[in-house]
């Protein structure tokens, strides 16, 4: 399986379908200012480690927050085991910003994204936002 399920979202965001951060994250979603969500090609075959871009929702001029992260694969599907954002909320793991991501591996599944590379991270937005990603 290749999608993370919503339960596994709640139980790692600590959330319920009403939490704010999940209510935001899918408007986030749904909205488009999810702008860019791939994988970091590693060399590890039972882990992913995903890049996402989003738009700021509050200052959609200014540089997207960025968020990385790494899913585990195992036999029963896939697992998130940790994803960072930039936003200041971002190191608690459960911002609105992280939940669109994992409300988009939900919807579309991990064969959805495109591979990132360091040449990609290093032109992304137009600019060197990503250079202050950890990887």
């Amino acid at each position: 399986m290749d999608r993370i399920s919503l339960a596994d979202i709640y139980t790692f965001c600590s959330a319920t379908p009403n939490t704010r951060n999940m209510v935001e994250g899918e408007n986030i979603l749904n909205s488009g200012h999810l702008i860019n969500c791939g994988y970091i090609i590693s060399k590890d075959l039972k882990e992913i480690n995903i890049l996402g871009m989003c738009l700021q929702t509050s200052a959609i001029r200014d540089k997207p927050h960025n968020k990385t992260g790494s899913l585990q694969l195992n036999e029963n599907g896939l697992k998130v085991t940790k994803i960072l954002c930039t936003c200041k909320a971002g190191n608690s793991q459960k911002c609105k910003h992280i939940v669109s991501t994992l409300l988009y591996l939900n919807r579309n599944g991990i064969s959805s994204l495109e591979p990132i590379s360091q040449t990609d991270l290093k032109c992304s937005w137009s600019g060197h936002y990503l250079d202050e990603v950890e990887i």
